[in-house]
């Protein structure tokens, strides 16, 4: 049975009003066995901080994690019942998925709550957790470019809502409370989630996360690997700073030395380097589609390329080369707003032509700027285990009680 609340009964602004009262008083009572919701952002999939605090609590028996989604299930959401077989996966509009924003303890997020609208904007007696996705680099929220005084009331209101925010240290604190104006203690520096699946043994990885690594591993064949990962493009005409001359050129000398390249495209952006690629040998895309992880792909890189994309921090914990292609970078500290000055955070040689990216290509070292990765990486992770789904856990337990 599905309650659709764009239905003409629920558009009926009395019944509505009836409803969300129903559902405040419903909401306080008992709630047991102890429930977890987990809320797929609309049009996404359940994967990083996520899926790897669903995939630590699986295995423990005291609490039920509840998976909610809004839009159409995919076939990567389906499969998660062959992994789980026992896991709660329910519609927004379903029965049973009402019943579940009803009766957990705990809700987790990684964006806005935009679960809890309509008529069940009253709803009571949940934590809000959100788990965020990823460590900021370029200005967001408060510290954003062209914020104005109405954003910053609407986010003094919602921050209210949020229970807990995870951190993965001090520094990542700081910068979070400024930019989306929460309190001190409302952060867990737990660590981030999602870094267990870089940092925990092949054997502890998910069923399906374990056939994409070897998906990797066979691609790379004892190849140097490099990734580039840049971020999210205005320009789509130029998305990767290179031409098909420059692409053809550094294609050509992967090749002579044996190299292999991988392109992880912005979800939003996958199709813009489809004819920028045809006819490379040596340089594939490796998307989302593929490998639905990044850091399962960290795993295997052995230099990473970067621009803006906070992925590098990440990275960071594996203590290899990293190499800075900023064409750009005036402009888009201008438009988009830079949190720190980059060059003094950078942990690895900045290039702003073709010809300066392929020659850090081919002169990288291990061992340069390794002391840098070090101090750039304490900064940003007080953590450097694969236990911060379990921290995440025994926090927000202590957290309700």
């Amino acid at each position: 049975m599905t309650l659709n609340s764009n239905s003409a009964l629920f558009k009926l602004s009395g019944l509505a009003y009836i409803l969300k009262i129903i559902l405040y008083f419903v909401s306080f009572l008992p709630k047991s066995p102890p429930l977890w919701l987990f809320s797929i952002p609309a049009g996404g999939r359940l994967e990083g901080n996520l899926r790897a605090v669903v995939h630590q609590l699986y295995s423990q028996d005291s609490i039920v994690p509840v998976v909610i989604y809004s839009h159409k299930l995919s076939v990567e959401e389906k499969k998660l019942k062959e992994i789980y077989p026992n896991i709660k996966l329910y519609h927004r509009d379903s029965w049973l998925g009402m019943k579940s924003m009803l009766s957990c303890s705990a809700v987790f997020i990684t964006h806005g709550n935009s679960l809890y609208k309509q008529h069940y904007s009253l709803v009571r007696g949940y934590a809000l957790i959100n788990l965020w996705h990823g460590v900021p680099l370029k200005g967001i929220g408060n510290l954003g470019v062209g914020y104005s005084e109405k954003n910053r009331n609407k986010d003094i209101r919602r921050s209210t809502e949020i229970g807990l925010f995870v951190s993965s240290s001090p520094t990542d604190r700081s910068v979070m409370a400024g930019s989306i104006l929460l309190s001190r203690d409302q952060f867990m520096i737990t660590g981030l989630p999602r870094v267990d699946f870089l940092l925990s043994a092949e054997n502890d990885l998910p069923d399906d996360l374990k056939d994409s690594l070897e998906w990797v591993k066979s691609v790379k064949a004892s190849r140097k690997l490099f990734l580039y990962a840049p971020t999210c493009r205005d320009d789509l005409s130029y998305p990767l700073g290179l031409d098909t001359k420059d692409v053809a050129l550094i294609d050509e000398y992967l090749g002579d030395a044996g190299q292999v390249l991988a392109i992880r495209p912005h979800p939003n952006e996958s199709d813009a380097y489809d004819a920028l690629l045809d006819g490379c040998q040596h340089i594939i895309s490796m998307s989302g589609v593929r490998v639905p992880e990044v850091n399962l792909l960290l795993r295997e890189v052995d230099v990473l390329i970067t621009d803006y994309s906070s992925l590098w921090l990440e990275f960071l914990l594996m203590d290899r080369p990293i190499i800075f292609y900023t064409y750009n970078l005036k402009d888009y500290a201008r438009e988009r707003g830079m949190l720190h000055e980059y060059e003094a955070i950078a942990a690895g040689a900045m290039c702003s032509t073709p010809l300066e990216l392929l020659d850090a290509i081919q002169k990288v070292e291990v061992e340069e700027y390794s002391s840098k990765r070090a101090f750039v990486r304490d900064l940003y992770f007080s953590y450097k285990d694969s236990a911060n789904s379990q921290r995440v856990i025994e926090r927000v337990s202590q957290y309700i009680g």
